[in-house]
C-alpha cells in the first residue's frame, strides 16, 4: 500500500483511488474530499500559505522572514491536525494494505506556492507536513512524494522515511 502526495495536475499520471485535501478543487476535477486533511488550525479555520509569506509590495519573499513564518505555518497545520485525529484515525483504519491512494492539494500550481519557488525555489505546502503526521500514525504505509513535493519542500519538512515518486505505480 502507498499514499502518493501530489498536485490534481499531476494526480492523472498516478494510479489509484484520488481525494482532494484542500478546500476547493480546480474546474474539472470532482474527487472525494477529505476534510479532515484540509489547512486548519486548531480553531477548524481554514490557513493558506499566503497568510503567513508576505512579499513587500513587488518585492521578492525574505529568506529569512519567509523560513520564521515556515515554524508558525507548520505550527498552525499540526494542530488543526491534531484538532482533526478522530477522523484522520478512522480513516487510517478503514484503508486497507491493498489501497493505493493519490492525495492532490493545489501546491505547485497555487500563486503562494507558485511566488515561493520563484522567488526562494522552495514551497511551504501541508501535504508535507500531511505526509509526516500519516507517516507517524501508519509506519507500515509507505508514503510517496511527487517530484514537485520531494525537490521543492521546505528542507525542515522532508524527512528519511518518504519515498521517491518513482518508486509509486503510474499510468
Amino acid at each position: 500500500m502507498s499514499i502518493m502526495f501530489t498536485s490534481f495536475e499531476r494526480s492523472t499520471r498516478y494510479l489509484g483511488e484520488k481525494f482532494a485535501i484542500c478546500e476547493h478543487q480546480p474546474q474539472h476535477f470532482n474527487y472525494p474530499e477529505l476534510t479532515f486533511f484540509a489547512p486548519t488550525n486548531a480553531e477548524g479555520k481554514p490557513v493558506r500559505s499566503s497568510d503567513y509569506f508576505k512579499r513587500p509590495k513587488g518585492g521578492p519573499l525574505d529568506p529569512h522572514e519567509f523560513y520564521e513564518a515556515v515554524d508558525a505555518y507548520r505550527k498552525d497545520l499540526m494542530a488543526g491536525f491534531c484538532n482533526n485525529m478522530t477522523e484522520i484515525g478512522y480513516w487510517l483504519k478503514a484503508i486497507t494494505p491493498k489501497d493505493d491512494l493519490v492525495l492532490c492539494c493545489w501546491c505547485p500550481q497555487s500563486s503562494s506556492s507558485k511566488q515561493q519557488i520563484k522567488d526562494l525555489g522552495v514551497m511551504a505546502c501541508h501535504s508535507g507536513i500531511l505526509a509526516e503526521v500519516l507517516t507517524m500514525c501508519r509506519p507500515d504505509i509507505t508514503v510517496v512524494l511527487d517530484v514537485d513535493r520531494s525537490e521543492r519542500l521546505v528542507p525542515q519538512w522532508q524527512f528519511g522515511q518518504l519515498e521517491q515518486s518513482s518508486l509509486f505505480p503510474q499510468l
